[in-house]
């Protein structure tokens, strides 16, 4: 793939270099594979698909995060090895694995979807992980982990509050707040506050 022109070498966070994509329509098309891929056939993609738009276009906070936790169930339990963590904290001790792999489960899904997503969106306070955008519609989303022992609930409040504290919504008319909270040993998501939502 890196020979074909659809993976560049880029800077890398971990080691010296890393592969990445080498522009938005190679990101896209990668992404929309890869969602087809995780649910099995075109026509339960398909349905994923619409089911998350709609949810999106209908400001349904419930319907996205229950979307988000089909894509999470369909994740291999092995992508969660603890030796892959081992080594990726290794290499960036300040880097969360955890938060890492969903974000970029998540944003993966999103770019499949045909949304127009950025991640580390930066601001004038800080950067929001991930803002989605689909026909007028914007969704400010922030992702915590929850660890072993971890209240899900205070992190899913705290993911919220930094939205707002942040003002990572501020550049955005009528945007919808998400904070995610997942649950590292469930590996789905187990609670989440909204605002802007018609719940």
């Amino acid at each position: 793939m890196y020979q074909s022109g659809y993976l560049s070498l880029r800077p890398g966070l971990i080691d010296d270099y890393s592969l990445d994509y080498p522009n938005h329509e190679v990101l896209s098309a990668m992404s929309a594979l890869l969602t087809a891929n995780i649910f099995g056939s075109p026509e339960t993609s398909g349905a994923s698909v619409t089911g998350l738009k709609t949810a999106l276009l209908n400001d349904d906070a419930a319907i996205v995060v229950r979307e988000f936790n089909r894509l999470l169930a369909k994740i291999p339990y092995d992508d969660y090895n603890s030796s892959l963590r081992e080594h990726f904290e290794m290499r960036n001790p300040r880097a969360n694995f955890g938060e890492w792999l969903y974000r970029s489960t998540l944003l993966s899904y999103l770019y499949g979807a045909g949304l127009r997503v950025e991640t580390e969106l930066h601001g004038h306070r800080g950067r929001s992980d991930i803002v989605a955008e689909f026909r007028g519609h914007t969704w400010v989303m922030e992702l915590k982990v929850a660890k072993k022992g971890e209240n899900a609930g205070k992190l899913a409040d705290a993911a919220l509050s930094q939205i707002i504290e942040k003002g990572y919504a501020e550049t955005f008319d009528n945007a919808v707040l998400l904070g995610l909270a997942i649950d590292d040993e469930l590996r789905s998501i187990t609670e989440y506050r909204v605002k802007g939502s018609k719940q």
